[in-house]
């Protein structure tokens, strides 16, 4: 039941007939009319554009290729200019590395730092590596453990005028080590002090290196304190050892350590010391950790194989998008092909013969000069067909 409530799809044929009886009635089967009709008929059915879609088409066409143009300029320039040049200068830097390792120096030049001068630092670098290690721990124990009194009486020799100046005028104690061996924590701590100071030291050079200023003041500040806290006791014990032995009245008071030149001297050979290695040092291993001449070029030739395949990126995305303005192309100018090309004289006999169907009907329908009218319009259907054959372009589009 379902199956017989749809409604069966008119066919080209049926719809034709219907027209064609329409048509003939609008003209009350006019043969003058039917020319017309049959043209009308034919516009339809070879789908013809109008001259404005024509040109429409034309205009897109013409705007696509000048895109295409544009895109295939790029390409060209893309190609002869910045590939090219990056080619020959990846070609350049090949032959240099060809060069350097057959063993010519001739790029030595390129090269931030000199050897000579390098080799100065480094060697400067040294001796103040070990003289910050003596320093120290000289410092540390004159600074923590040192008993002048002490020590001149443990000698034997008592106070004798040239034992007594030596005490006064040194700052350090080059015995240190030696007198501090009988106890092991101060013996502990007096040998490892340096490290402090050689780590402060290395971290003068990673501040420097990693442009971190802000902690290199905090580290250097930190410094300059310890420093004046070892500088501090050091002229104390000198001080408190003066007055033990009546070469002053006056007590200890903090503000003799900024008044005595020790407190000055201590900071000096101290903290600038540890401040120049720090510095030094930073210079010795950017020169060190350098790029060779060899890996400069490798580096600016990774970098040129980036850009390139950058630019080859560009060039693919551009070549898709011509194939893609290319298809469009090909399928406006499909359009305008087809436009261009009429029914073939099989199908359009085939057409025409449903149109006529329905226009016969109506004639018949009329009951009055139907064999007259039928043959006038028989004689128009055969003249209209020879002239499609004999491909004759007189149609125009219809609005309608």
């Amino acid at each position: 039941m379902n199956s017989m409530n749809i409604k069966k799809k008119r066919t080209i044929g049926e719809k034709l007939e219907d027209f064609g009886f329409i048509e003939a009635s609008n003209s009350g089967g006019n043969p003058d009319s039917l020319e017309s009709s049959l043209k009308h008929v034919c516009n339809k059915l070879t789908k013809k554009l109008t001259p404005e879609q024509i040109t429409n088409i034309d205009n897109k066409v013409e705007r696509i290729s000048f895109n295409i143009s544009n895109k295939q300029k790029k390409i060209d320039e893309l190609n002869k200019k910045e590939i090219l040049s990056l080619n020959t200068e990846k070609n350049r830097l090949l032959e240099e590395i060809e060069s350097i390792e057959s063993g010519k120096s001739k790029f030595k030049h390129e090269l931030n730092y000199d050897p000579i001068t390098w080799s100065i630092q480094a060697f400067v670098c040294v001796i103040l590596f070990f003289y910050i290690v003596i320093f120290y721990i000289s410092a540390t124990y004159s600074a923590f453990y040192s008993n002048p009194l002490e020590e001149i009486q443990q000698s034997g020799s008592g106070f004798s005028s040239e034992q007594l100046s030596t005490v006064l005028k040194s700052i350090f104690n080059p015995n240190a080590l030696k007198l501090a061996k009988k106890d092991t924590v101060s013996f502990l701590f007096v040998i490892l002090s340096p490290a402090i100071f050689i780590c402060l030291g290395l971290l003068v050079h990673i501040s420097l290196q990693r442009k971190q200023y802000k902690i290199l003041t905090s580290i250097l500040a930190g410094t300059f304190i310890f420093d004046s806290v070892l500088s501090y006791n050091i002229c104390k014990n000198l001080y408190e050892f003066k007055y033990l032995i009546k070469l002053t009245n006056t007590e200890w008071n903090w503000i003799n350590a900024i008044r005595t030149s020790e407190f000055y001297t201590i900071i000096l050979f101290g903290f600038v010391a540890y401040v120049v290695w720090g510095v030094l040092f930073y210079f010795v291993m950017e020169a060190i950790n350098q790029p060779s001449l060899i890996e400069i070029r490798k580096n600016k030739i990774k970098a040129i194989g980036f850009k390139l395949k950058e630019f080859d990126k560009i060039i693919y995305k551009l070549n898709d998008e011509i194939e893609n303005y290319n298809k469009s192309i090909l399928k406006y100018k499909q359009k305008k092909k087809e436009n261009l090309q009429d029914l073939s004289i099989e199908k359009l006999e085939k057409y025409i013969s449903y149109f006529m169907r329905g226009w016969r009907k109506y004639i018949r329908s009329r009951n009055k000069n139907v064999e007259h009218y039928i043959n006038l319009s028989n004689k128009i259907e055969k003249k209209f067909l020879i002239d499609y054959k004999n491909n004759i372009k007189f149609f125009e589009y219809d609005q309608n």
